[in-house]
């Protein structure tokens, strides 16, 4: 008998710890991948421990301090499907390091060491929220110096493409309660290189303005839609959006889903239900987001957006347990640089300005088209590099939307603009301490009339939050632009703060409905950058000179906020010409971001003046719109193309009439009208002098024309002729003229 006992007791105590460990059908009980050591809780919020193990079966979490002592003790029950929570009491935020031990019914299955209470974040977003810190300037320079983060940093990585049933490829239409392969990295690991670099950035700058660690949840995807972010659900409820991803034919009910087949990077639901949804259990005290570039390559509209955009706040909100009267506080990044082509991508960042309007007190945004564009092959250019700038900018925008460490934390938007005194009086609003220019004088500025079409305008600061901008080729201007451009870098507006400078002003057009023809920021005009950054093309990218000269030396003079060219000839014939194409080897490669369209200008002037000893002569200016056909447009007031410098040592203004153009500078064949202007390659100046003269050029300027120009006709003047070419041009017009009589 005491031996029967024996082995059923033995067997008893086999079973039990047999169904502590194990769930009904064989799986041991595990939490989900999303938990693990290092890993970081909101704090005074409730830290929530789910995953799976056998139904009925009671389960605990006791978290310890670094004595061993319990602080906290949660308790929770396995559901019918083998899931479960449970929670228990965050406590404050502190550096302290705890341990939390998971146990069913009495024998522990988990211990998770190292974790820490602090502030809680999401990013997420597409590839410049994905790009890693490795990749950046600033991960770069930390590699090389053996340096890491600071170990109260703790960051969750999601793999990029998350499995379903053991396969990336699969889609799952149910949103998952797990991110298979995801794993918690401290800021001290050299791991945290391969993490989000804006979030690691973001997190940094926040710890050090709390004093608190800080921890982000890092779900992103290169190349992804908005709308793979959304959750069926919230796009079934919400009509407008549903309607938008029916035209955009991106919609598939329910029964017509299939687990095969779909785009990660364009289907809807796709990330949410993989990515998302399973960080339901974590109590985030925000979201920062960068992402859009995919739709501005699909053209989607900034109301479009928009609505996603607010749709996917209010929907991760509700996922995030926030109540109804609150959202999820939203730090939202516009786009950098890039040619997309026409004014897509100023349209979408004008639109997150719009966007944070709408709802003040849950969204901030921040602008970036002043980053440095510094290219790397490995990343290419619609990548920038310097990521530092980013993240301490969305941090800089928490504090104040989120922590309250500040009134103004959301970029300066347009509260009104008045057409008076020949320019537009601009009030803006959030400007902080005051509008301020950051370095030299305000640039990135235009104006436009009825006509529509916007040119380079002047700018100053009137009061601390309002502008006056002008244009003498616009005398009654109807609207004004701000940093309106793909490559805008040099527009430099900023609201400030106790510190100086603080976010840039958005990039803003006072009244859209009028807009034509955008100006896009011809930097060269200003004549006061020696280095231009440009996008040539996928692999010919970066900074190159503003200008360039042939049989001549080229400097800079002037002060800092009024430069000028000072050309030093070294032949009797040199010209002059801003680098509008990029020379790659043998061949000229047109720069992408650099409007060639002159086709809305009916003038363009500029300054010279000669301090040598002798005069100068323009000769002409040749607009090359191939790399062999130029046409040389008619000096204003004269009946060339020419115009002579006087060695008076004052300046001189210069005006082209861009309706009247001769091909290949033939003054006395056939005008052409500024409808040949379509595409300018390069615009040179050519001059002839002796080699002792010196020439200074600055402030060219465009004039726009809404006329259709002049109509083509013949100038058969011999007394203008120069070269035998255009005495028999002039010959053969004559003879041509006389049949026509």
């Amino acid at each position: 008998m005491k031996r029967i006992l024996a082995a059923l007791t033995a067997a008893l105590l086999c079973f039990g710890c047999m169904t502590a460990g194990f769930a009904a059908d064989g799986v041991p009980a595990r939490l989900y991948s999303i938990y693990g050591d290092n890993m970081l809780f909101q704090q005074k919020k409730t830290a929530v421990f789910a995953g799976v193990a056998t139904g009925g079966i009671h389960v605990t979490c006791t978290l310890l301090d670094s004595a061993g002592n319990a602080v906290a003790k949660g308790e929770g029950a396995v559901n019918k499907s083998g899931r479960f929570s449970v929670g228990i009491p965050a406590p404050a935020g502190g550096y302290a390091e705890y341990t939390a031990v998971l146990a069913l019914e009495g024998a522990e299955f988990a211990r998770l060491r190292g974790v820490v209470f602090g502030e809680l974040w999401l990013s997420s977003g597409q590839s410049n929220m994905q790009m890693h810190l490795g990749a950046t300037e600033t991960g770069i320079q930390m590699q090389a110096g053996g340096q890491t983060c600071s170990s109260a940093l703790r960051f969750l990585q999601e793999p990029p493409l998350v499995e379903f049933g053991g396969d990336t490829e699969r889609f799952p239409d149910d949103p998952q309660r797990d991110v298979p392969g995801s794993v918690w990295v401290r800021g001290d690991d050299p791991s945290v290189f391969g993490v989000s670099a804006v979030s690691v950035l973001f997190a940094q700058q926040l710890q050090k303005t709390l004093d608190m660690p800080v921890g982000v949840l890092s779900a992103s995807l290169g190349g992804s839609s908005i709308y793979t972010w959304l959750s069926r659900s919230a796009i079934e409820s919400d009509p407008e959006v549903l309607k938008d991803l029916q035209q955009d034919g991106r919609y598939t009910a329910a029964e017509d889903w299939q687990e095969s087949g779909h785009d990660v990077y364009l289907d809807m639901t796709t990330n949410y239900n993989k990515k998302i949804s399973a960080l339901r259990v974590f109590s985030p005290r925000g979201l920062i987001w960068y992402q859009g570039e995919t739709e501005i390559f699909r053209d989607t509209s900034p109301q479009a957006y928009a609505r996603a955009f607010d749709l996917l706040q209010r929907s991760w909100s509700e996922l995030f347990g926030y109540s109804d009267d609150a959202r999820l506080p939203v730090v939202n990044s516009q786009i950098a640089a890039y040619s997309y082509g026409g004014d897509r991508l100023q349209s979408m960042n004008a639109g997150f300005a719009d966007m944070q309007r709408s709802h003040p007190q849950s969204r901030a945004v921040t602008p970036i088209y002043d980053v440095p564009l510094t290219y790397r092959q490995e990343s290419g250019v619609i990548h920038p590099t310097e990521k530092d700038i980013v993240g301490a900018r969305m941090a800089y925008a928490a504090e104040g939307l989120v922590y309250g460490l500040r009134d103004t934390y959301t970029a300066a938007t347009v509260q009104s603009a008045v057409p008076e005194n020949g320019g537009v009086t601009v009030t803006l609003r959030d400007t902080g301490s005051g509008l301020i220019c950051k370095q030299g004088k305000l640039r990135g500025f235009s104006v436009c009339g009825r006509d529509g079409v916007f040119v380079q305008a002047d700018a100053r600061i009137v009061d601390r939050d309002t502008l006056f901008v002008s244009a003498e080729q616009v005398p009654q201007p109807v609207a004004a632009a701000y940093a309106f451009g793909e490559v805008n870098a040099r527009a430099n507006l900023y609201a400030s703060d106790e510190n100086g400078a603080a976010l840039p002003v958005s990039p803003f057009v006072t009244d859209p409905s009028v807009m034509q023809f955008s100006w896009q920021g011809k930097e060269w005009t200003d004549c006061d950058s020696e280095k231009l950054w440009r996008l040539a093309g996928e692999t010919t990218t970066g900074y190159y000179d503003a200008w360039s000269v042939d049989h001549a030396s080229l400097s800079y003079g002037g002060g800092e906020a009024d430069r000028y060219l000072c050309v030093q000839p070294d032949a009797r014939s040199f010209s002059v010409y801003p680098t509008a194409v990029c020379r790659d080897g043998s061949k000229d490669r047109q720069f992408r971001d650099a409007r060639p369209d002159w086709r809305y200008y009916g003038k363009l002037a500029f300054r010279v003046r000669n301090t040598g000893a002798h005069s100068v002569k323009l000769r002409q200016v040749r607009l090359y719109t191939s790399a062999t056909q130029w046409y040389a447009p008619l000096v204003d007031g004269t009946h060339g193309a020419s115009a002579v410098i006087p060695a008076d040592g004052e300046w001189h203004t210069v005006t082209l009439d861009l309706s009247q153009i001769f091909r290949a500078g033939n003054v006395c064949g056939v005008t052409y009208s500024r409808a040949k202007l379509g595409s300018v390659r390069q615009m040179r100046l050519c001059f002839s002098g002796e080699k002792d003269g010196k020439v200074e050029l600055d402030d060219f300027r465009f004039t726009p024309d809404g006329t259709e120009g002049a109509a083509r006709r013949f100038i058969p003047r011999f007394d203008r002729a120069r070269t035998p070419w255009e005495w028999l041009s002039a010959l053969a017009m004559q003879i041509v003229a006389l049949f026509v009589r």
